[in-house]
């Protein structure tokens, strides 16, 4: 399980992500998103990644690309993901996030 703070450091402070229902834009906004989505430790459940498929871009770019599938106690939800990660400085950053 991660946490959404633990998550968000590994995104640029420029960068936007899009989910089923719309878009946000900027580190703090989706840092706000996340919080209220995912309150507490019953609400993040736990989170598994499959199909993951890397494709590099550039020497600084590469595209992460998979499904995800969050488990609960009440529910259960499947999407897909899409992520560009940079590497700034040295250290590789999502620039996008794109999950439905």
């Amino acid at each position: 399980m991660v946490m959404p703070m633990t998550y968000m450091l590994l995104f640029n402070l420029l960068d936007y992500y899009i989910y089923a229902i719309g878009i946000t834009y900027g580190w703090k906004a989706t840092l706000e998103k996340y919080q209220k989505s995912y309150p507490d430790k019953a609400a993040m459940g736990v989170l598994f990644f499959g199909d993951i498929k890397i494709t590099s871009l550039s020497r600084k770019l590469i595209l992460v690309t998979g499904s995800w599938e969050l488990k609960r106690v009440n529910d259960e939800l499947k999407g897909y993901y899409s992520l560009i990660w940079e590497k700034i400085k040295g250290k590789w950053v999502i620039i996008v996030d794109h999950s439905s």
